[in-house]
């Protein structure tokens, strides 16, 4: 619904630097939503003393002390009832990467409850002035914040597919998401725990296959990365065949092929991964009573933004990428809005993966992960916007828009104002800082910045008491500033002009209100 203009590049490059010109609006508006999150949260909890207040007393209160639109966030997100369904055959989650010490930006994203993500998405008008930040809320099957181990990942997704492949039933969990998040970490984490669970529990003998997909080819992981193909079988599924099977009856033996298994996956240094995964990598482990457990790292998806500087060949290994991801997002969208033909066979991505469209007791879990760093905020909204795609199920109502106007804080204000713009209270801060304080008792006339400016050369050495040289040093100092903060306010306006100039990135806010 935005009003677009220019290339993506450019769209993406403009509201990255909205959100860095205005980080500290935004950053504010992000702490006033966890503000009202704790009242309402304890407004609800008998053990507060908030919890004895009515909520019509709590939505006046947040409407005088932020907003009348902040109320919105209570009766939409957080008191909102989550639609959940029994046991989907085809469920999404969604993992948040926790930012590093080197993303110097701030947290775009919150889980509330244990079903929905919001995601904060700092907007600025095209006027270049008027700011907004829109709460945009999602359902998940289950959403798992940045503190979430791999132990607590693999008890609500892939300990549930297990439990159910020793009844006989089996299941595939796949990674979906950007590069960077963290889906070959999560991978290797389910491997490790599905290791521990299988001998644990009785499992006497299995069977693994691990191989990567690289467009139409296919390689053995744990056979030196022989190449495999592609067969369709008399059942009318598509198999690996030339894929090596290793028999594995313990724990440590089935650790060791995954570790081999990853150390022969395709990787390359690119613009967000220095380790990048280029391929789609498979894991089938083979239960004794014929159940399959699969486990599927799906290839990074990149910004456009990102491939500015890629070889030809570069991007003709993302566009196939790109290519499986959307055969895979048009498959399972089909397969949950119950269409009678489902576009597998459009990729052989989706003809491995047959088996989680067609077989009724086949458990299908799409884990997403995302980054919360605001410079990643476009592509991570792009990457749920895809995974709600899949399952329009959880789409619908439970997904809302919150929007509120940010205002200017009281350090852009400051920042704003040129020196004929300030008052006595600056001036004093300014005069006590020039000279260790020699000067300072000019300020106690009560001088503005308009005030002082106005005062001769001559008129200043009687109020510095005949400190010819003093006032010399001082009525400079002035001059001086009064151009070091007429550079920062014109530098300022500069960006903002720029920023305008190129109007892909604005919003008109009554278009805002629909995102």
């Amino acid at each position: 619904r935005r009003v677009h203009g220019g290339s993506n590049c450019a769209t993406q490059m403009s509201r990255a630097e909205a959100r860095r010109e205005y980080h500290t609006r935004f950053k504010r508006a992000i702490n006033d939503f966890h503000t009202i999150r704790g009242i309402v949260e304890s407004s609800v909890s008998s053990d507060s003393y908030l919890g004895i207040l009515p909520p019509e007393l709590i939505d006046h209160a947040v409407s005088v002390g932020y907003s009348p639109r902040h109320t919105q966030l209570i009766d939409e997100i957080f008191l909102a009832k989550s639609v959940q369904t029994k046991e989907p055959r085809f469920s999404v989650c969604a993992r948040k990467r926790p930012c590093t010490q080197s993303e110097e930006e701030y947290d775009c994203a919150a889980s509330v409850k244990q079903h929905k993500l919001v995601v904060h998405d700092g907007v600025m008008h095209r006027n270049g002035r008027t700011t907004y930040m829109i709460h945009k809320s999602f359902e998940f099957d289950r959403v798992f914040d940045e503190h979430a181990t791999n132990d607590e990942v693999f008890q609500h997704t892939a300990l549930q597919m297990l439990e159910r492949a020793k009844h006989g039933h089996s299941g595939t969990m796949l990674m979906f998401g950007q590069t960077g998040t963290g889906k070959t970490y999560t991978t290797f984490g389910m491997q490790q725990r599905l290791s521990q669970n299988l001998f644990s529990n009785g499992e006497a003998e299995v069977e693994v296959v691990c191989f990567e997909m690289m467009g139409t080819r296919c390689f053995d992981l744990l056979c030196d990365r022989k190449p495999v193909t592609l067969l369709q079988g008399s059942d009318g599924c598509v198999h690996a065949r030339g894929v090596m099977e290793h028999k594995v009856n313990s724990a440590e033996q089935l650790l060791s092929l995954f570790d081999e298994a990853n150390q022969h996956r395709a990787v390359r240094a690119m613009e967000r991964n220095h380790q990048s995964s280029r391929s789609h990598a498979i894991t089938q482990i083979t239960l004794a009573n014929g159940a399959r457990v699969t486990l599927v790292d799906l290839a990074g998806s990149e910004r456009r933004l990102d491939t500015l500087n890629y070889s030809g060949s570069d991007h003709y290994e993302s566009a196939d990428i790109n290519s499986a991801l959307m055969t895979l997002k048009q498959c399972f969208h089909a397969f949950s809005c119950g269409a009678a033909r489902i576009p597998f066979r459009a990729h052989p991505l989706t003809q491995l993966l047959r088996h989680c469209f067609e077989e009724q007791n086949h458990r299908t879990i799409l884990l997403t992960t995302f980054s919360a760093n605001s410079s990643d905020v476009d592509h991570s909204l792009n990457t749920i916007h895809h995974v709600m795609l899949m399952r329009p199920v959880l789409n619908g109502q439970t997904n809302v828009n919150v929007t509120v106007e940010c205002l200017k804080t009281e350090e852009e204000q400051l920042e704003d104002m040129r020196f004929a713009q300030w008052d006595p209270m600056r001036i004093r801060d300014f005069l006590r800082k020039f000279e260790s304080g020699q000067f300072e008792s000019i300020a106690s006339a009560g001088l503005d910045g308009k005030q002082l400016l106005r005062l001769s050369k001559s008129r200043l050495a009687l109020m510095c008491e005949g400190d010819e040289e003093g006032t010399s040093r001082l009525f400079d100092a002035i001059r001086e500033e009064v151009r070091r903060v007429d550079m920062l306010v014109e530098a300022k306006r500069e960006r903002i002009s720029r920023l305008i100039r190129n109007r892909s990135f604005g919003v008109d806010f009554n278009l805002a209100m629909d995102f």
